[in-house]
């Protein structure tokens, strides 16, 4: 016989060695047991985790107001600010396939992309006034617009002071996403001749501009108002108009904008200086174009209507009896989807935020295999019954089919 021929008949005879368990009742319940154990104490675990988690939740409309949270619960430190939508189906087949990945990652190849195939992907938002979009597609175009300024009152007072929310991209959003997911095409570059913003109405830098005028908060004196970017002047007469272009300096260092008190409004009445008390030019924080954080973290699709998405953080404790307003600058309407909005404060721990439901769902595995456990225990008590042994196989004429040849037959023994 060649070498390792026994062994292979030995596989296709099912005769090698294996670990073949008794489940006993001993056996039976002590696994239930310890599998209760276990389920219930790593879910005590979590559950007494997600209740550590202290949580503020107001939900607001769809218009510009101030929303006061009163912190009855200290919270330590990283706080962190989120928007919640409920009622939105951003997990819809055809809004999660409505978008050009190429156009977001690649510069070179946004601006050359075949207008045929970017209306496939993009489909129904691929162009405006017969201006292919950048970036295109109704995921992008339906991005959260509405932004927060948070003030803070100590305990006992008051007098609200600014607080400092990070807003930065690589703070809200995806490691990854940030680093190879997202390029800006830059509008005053030019690409086969041509200036990019010519190519594309590139409607994201209206709402995620590089500068912003940004309010100073209560403590300035000054009423908050809407403040916009403003657009560039067109000629609407010539034969081929161009493509509306926020009215920014794309190629100077830091980069400027113009801005207005009206939205899309390239008419000088309307122009804000932006100077002075209450009001200040400042670098967009979570940057601009489809390298803005809240755009990259809006593009990461939520699985259900009901979700959250993170705004910035808070790197600061929050007392007990301290007052968070929270000052609205609304430009994302719900009502229309009978939507809701929600400003919503946690903080954090090894599990996230709060969410109790993976603790209370190991807890009940936990204690569906402590009640197997005890009735099987008691079913085995009140009638115990003995191991199975080949002894007590009925044998026909002293012969089994089921045995392999050379092994003992013990017949029944007799009464």
């Amino acid at each position: 016989m060649a070498p390792g021929a026994n062994d292979a008949l030995k596989i296709r005879g099912k005769i090698v060695p294996a670990w073949q368990p008794i489940l006993s009742p001993r056996s039976v319940v002590t696994v239930f047991f310890g599998f209760g154990a276990v389920f219930l104490l790593i879910g005590g675990i979590l559950f007494k985790a997600s209740e550590d988690v202290v949580q503020f939740q107001e939900q607001y409309s769809d218009e510009d107001q101030e929303v006061v949270i009163d912190i009855t619960e200290d919270m330590t430190k990283p706080v962190y600010l989120y928007y919640q939508l409920d009622g939105f189906y951003q997990n819809h087949r055809r809004y999660v396939k409505s978008r050009s990945d190429t156009q977001l990652h690649d510069p070179a190849a946004a601006v050359a992309m075949d207008r045929t195939a970017l209306k496939k992907l993009c489909d129904p938002k691929s162009e405006n006034e017969s201006h292919l979009l950048y970036p295109c597609g109704v995921v992008a175009a339906t991005v959260f617009t509405d932004s927060y300024h948070v003030s803070v009152a100590e305990p006992g007072s008051d007098d609200f002071q600014n607080l400092a929310v990070d807003e930065r991209a690589d703070t809200i959003a995806w490691v990854s996403d940030v680093e190879h997911k997202f390029t800006n095409v830059n509008p005053d570059e030019e690409t086969n001749g041509k200036r990019n913003s010519l190519a594309y109405y590139m409607w994201i830098n209206e709402h995620f501009p590089p500068q912003i005028c940004e309010w100073q908060g209560p403590a300035s004196g000054e009423p908050f108002r809407q403040i916009y970017v403003a657009r560039k002047p067109r000629d609407l007469e010539a034969a081929v108009v161009d493509p509306p272009e926020a009215d920014c300096d794309f190629q100077s260092d830091p980069m400027t904008c113009n801005f207005a008190t009206r939205q899309y409004s390239s008419d000088p009445a309307d122009r804000f200086e932006c100077e002075g008390k209450g009001w200040k030019r400042t670098q967009n924080p979570s940057g601009w174009g489809v390298e803005n954080g809240h755009f990259i973290v809006w593009m990461r699709t939520a699985g259900l209507p009901n979700f959250r998405k993170l705004f910035g953080k808070v790197d600061q404790d929050l007392a007990k009896g301290t007052k968070v307003k929270v000052t609205i600058d609304n430009r994302y309407a719900t009502a229309e989807h009978n939507g809701a909005k929600y400003i919503v404060l946690s903080t954090s721990s090894f599990i996230g935020g709060k969410n109790s439901f993976l603790g209370i769902s190991y807890c009940v595995v936990g204690g569906c295999c402590i009640v197997f456990a005890i009735v099987f225990l008691f079913r085995h008590w009140s009638n115990p019954r003995k191991l199975g042994d080949v002894q007590w196989i009925q044998w026909h004429d002293g012969n089994s089919m089921f045995l392999p040849p050379g092994c003992p037959i013990r017949r029944r023994k007799a009464a």
